[in-house]
């Protein structure tokens, strides 16, 4: 989703506070997680995707407060999404070396590419992207961590957990709900009423984007990696 990148500029224009911010589009997109629970009428809880998860939710709150950081740092916003999105080589690199998928000549070639794009981004100097030191070790960070939230969804359809598709999306925003309030609660900073407007409509998109980035993880191997681990990231 290129509006999701968008979102964090628009959120940071109308001042408003990661914590906040993450809270309300969690929360949403857990509301909606347990309407089309309840409205399937069927709730499985598996220990192991219930695990991923909530560890792939702990890495995406760490890599929103990243994401945001960089962003009201005044990162250029199209270089660092760009950046993050590279982030599909790491999903891509497990399908082929560990669960030893073959990709189609598309993937493959995303995939040189994708190296390409680290390699020649690694020529470059810091300061001519408008990032600092600490900002690269910021985006280095958030590159690592949606890489891995990405891996997470090709895990679950990969050890047979397909048929949780739906407890695994819960529990992954209420793996980055629960730090989010309770950082929240010491803080003592609680959402204002702009961090809803704008946190309902991401949490909207957050859950379409995952369960439609699991279901094209479910696609037969040479079509699932690349076009999975992209919608992860958008």
């Amino acid at each position: 989703m290129a509006c999701w990148a968008l979102s964090y500029k628009i959120a940071i224009q109308r001042g408003c506070h990661p914590l906040g911010l993450i809270i309300t589009t969690c929360g949403t997109a857990i509301l909606i997680a347990l309407f089309w629970i309840l409205l399937s009428s069927s709730f499985n809880l598996n220990p192991l995707a219930c695990k991923i998860g909530f560890l792939a939710g702990v890495a995406l709150f760490f890599a929103m407060i990243t994401y945001f950081d960089l962003v009201k740092k005044g990162a250029r916003l199209g270089v660092s999404w760009t950046i993050v999105t590279l982030s599909m080589i790491i999903p891509t690199s497990a399908s082929i070396f560990y669960w030893k998928e073959i990709p189609n000549l598309y993937q493959g070639s995303g995939l040189i590419l994708a190296i390409g794009g680290i390699l020649l981004l690694g020529q470059v100097k810091p300061g001519s992207l408008n990032l600092n030191l600490k900002e690269v070790g910021l985006l280095c960070a958030a590159f690592f961590l949606t890489g891995g939230i990405s891996l997470t969804a090709k895990m679950i359809t990969a050890w047979g957990l397909e048929g949780f598709k739906k407890e695994y999306i819960l529990f992954l925003y209420g793996g980055t709900f629960l730090p989010a309030l309770l950082a929240s609660f010491f803080l003592r900073r609680i959402p204002r009423g702009k961090e809803f407007r704008v946190g309902i409509g991401m949490g909207t998109a957050a859950y379409v984007r995952y369960d439609g980035a699991y279901t094209v993880v479910r696609r037969p191997p040479g079509n699932s990696p690349a076009r999975a681990s992209s919608a992860l990231c958008r």
